[in-house]
């Protein structure tokens, strides 16, 4: 990612705008946390598109991390005023549910969805954004009928789509308790779409949690080969740390959690 950096921003010299190379260098700069420039560009994005659901609560996320709740919540409203001009579309009640979600402000965001759902009660992505507000605001048993809802519409979505809703499952109903129904999302999710590691990780903890490490050390020896061996971009090292723990490597997983705990306590 970080070399990806400077090729993106030459681009953006290139062609100002370009949205889809805006998008990229935000995201890069997110998962490098280099969150200063990432708020930058997350709000280049949304000059480019307002409605983008993702840079909205990904900027007012990345602010609240900076503890920079007061500037969260001004951005906030002004995509107020910028997405109410829209009324007649979904992404507009979309991106505003996020944002409200990101501030964990859970009352504005289900007005949002609710409004939202008056007007478009079909539409796939503001379904979607809805099983995620439920899901984040505690609500997992309603999530997961969302999402559930979603996975009967399978013809309608794109492989990643879909993806994002069997990972969305999983996560919901881990949190519900449903460990091994949870187990059999994230791999529809992974099948639907094999590239998708995250659901992947998460199985891997699930089989942990299950008991069965037959399965969990194949999965952890499979996914410790994609893992970057030089980043040190904390989410890779406690990935990384976790397989080496199911690979029953304990001592390589010891130094790399302690990294992990040392900077992130």
């Amino acid at each position: 990612f970080a070399a990806s950096v400077p090729l993106l921003e030459r681009a953006i010299q290139s062609d100002p705008e370009d949205s889809t190379a805006h998008l990229l260098l935000a995201w890069a700069h997110d998962i490098l946390g280099n969150r200063e420039a990432a708020v930058r560009a997350w709000r280049r994005v949304l000059v480019l598109d307002p409605q983008d659901p993702d840079a909205v609560a990904k900027l007012v996320q990345t602010l609240c991390g900076l503890g920079r709740e007061t500037d969260a919540r001004e951005t906030v409203r002004e995509l107020e005023s910028t997405l109410s001009a829209h009324p007649d579309q979904a992404a507009s009640w979309a991106s505003r549910a996020r944002a409200w979600a990101a501030l964990e402000d859970w009352d504005r965001a289900r007005r949002a969805l609710d409004e939202g759902r008056e007007r478009f009660p079909e539409d796939v992505k503001l379904r979607i954004v809805r099983a995620e507000v439920l899901a984040s605001a505690g609500d997992p048993q309603e999530a997961i009928e969302v999402y559930a809802s979603l996975t009967e519409d399978a013809a309608r979505l794109h492989a990643e789509d879909l993806a994002h809703v069997w990972r969305g499952l999983g996560f919901a109903r881990h949190a519900a308790g449903q460990t091994e129904q949870a187990l059999a999302a994230f791999e529809q999710a992974t099948e639907a779409d094999p590239g998708d590691r995250s659901s992947a990780w998460a199985g891997l903890n699930l089989l942990g949690i299950l008991g069965r490490e037959a399965e969990a050390r194949d999965l952890a020896a499979q996914l410790i080969e994609v893992i970057p061996k030089d980043s040190d971009h904390l989410p890779v090292l406690e990935n990384r740390g976790i397989a080496l723990v199911h690979l029953k490597r304990h001592d390589e997983a010891e130094k790399i959690l302690q990294q992990v705990l040392e900077r992130d306590p």
